[in-house]
């Protein structure tokens, strides 16, 4: 719970879950484009064929990137998907379906 004074606004969160249906990790990363974050901001790791849940404010659209290493080839390989966070739980779908 976060402390707010008389004059604040609250920001009601969103989850948002990160689904990853690859055979590796993903590095996840998101920024809040509405407010014109430029740097993204590690949401964590979502492991192979799992969800990431993420809580971010509802009404702002956010741009989300996932990096995958790919040690074959020695490269990293990136998806991005943005979203407008809604007060409901919101599905993002980094890696297609197989």
């Amino acid at each position: 719970m976060y402390a707010c004074q008389e004059d604040e606004i609250q920001l009601e969160p969103g989850i948002v879950s990160v689904q990853n249906n690859s055979t590796t990790p993903l590095d996840i990363y998101h920024k809040n484009i509405d407010l014109g974050d430029i740097d993204y901001t590690s949401a964590g790791t979502v492991l192979a064929n799992s969800s990431l849940d993420i809580a971010l404010s509802v009404g702002y659209n956010y741009q989300f990137k996932a990096i995958e290493f790919n040690p074959e080839k020695s490269e990293e390989s990136f998806i991005v998907e943005t979203i407008l966070v809604k007060p409901h739980n919101e599905t993002v779908w980094l890696i297609p379906q197989p």
